[in-house]
């Protein structure tokens, strides 16, 4: 309930005029990002909640969102910039794609070399 007057207060001094950077370092409660006025950097949408996440789809460069509530609190994001995604040339992943690959194999033979290991065995478990 308090939390909700909060970011209600937040809000209203936002349309009053107030700078997000200013309203940030008043009203956050994230000790992190409130020091440096709500600046989270770029952040892509699979590394935040799926309720600013898809507030962040709608937002245009310099706009400030409404409200958000989530499943941890309230929340006011203002979109500063945007990056498009890069792809990756293949060459400077493929050592990486190689190394998961082999891992992921070797774990398969090292299960059904074990699996097979205790097939073979006779063991007795004594209480």
């Amino acid at each position: 309930k308090e939390a909700r007057k909060k970011i209600r207060r937040a809000y209203s001094a936002l349309k009053q005029g107030k700078t997000f950077v200013s309203v940030a370092k008043e009203f956050s409660e994230d000790s992190t990002t409130s020091e440096k006025g709500g600046d989270l950097g770029f952040i892509m949408k699979t590394q935040t909640l799926p309720e600013i996440a898809r507030t962040m789809k709608k937002l245009e460069v310099g706009e400030t969102s409404t409200v958000i509530e989530s499943s941890i609190g309230f929340h006011i994001i203002q979109l500063t910039g945007k990056k498009e995604s890069q792809a990756i040339a293949l060459d400077k992943v493929k050592s990486e794609i190689l190394n998961h690959l082999l891992k992921i194999e070797t774990e398969k033979k090292l299960k059904s070399y074990l699996a097979g290991l205790r097939k073979k065995s006779a063991i007795k478990i004594f209480i």
